[in-house]
């Protein structure tokens, strides 16, 4: 992302920072991305706390193959039954 020219913040953070201030406004992150990868960095980059911010989640699986540890990612996203494949 690129930093504001006179400031040298970054651009989201600049713009966000009067919006944070205000006490009637919650300011959500909605990404595409999955929750599991934003939500530990958010509050500390943007200061937006792990419960606002909105994203997809996987569904997972944990297995034991060849004596190591491996997650699985499985067709479906958390809180939705994996669709049905038409036969």
């Amino acid at each position: 992302m690129r930093k504001h020219k006179s400031t040298d913040i970054n651009r989201l953070i600049w713009v966000n920072a009067p919006v944070r201030g205000l006490n009637k406004i919650k300011t959500f992150i909605v990404s595409g991305g999955g929750i599991e990868f934003m939500r530990p960095w958010t509050e500390r980059v943007y200061g937006v706390p792990p419960e606002q911010v909105v994203g997809s989640s996987i569904k997972t699986t944990f297995q034991m193959r060849d004596g190591r540890p491996e997650l699985f990612c499985l067709p479906a996203v958390n809180g939705r039954p994996a669709p049905r494949r038409a036969r």
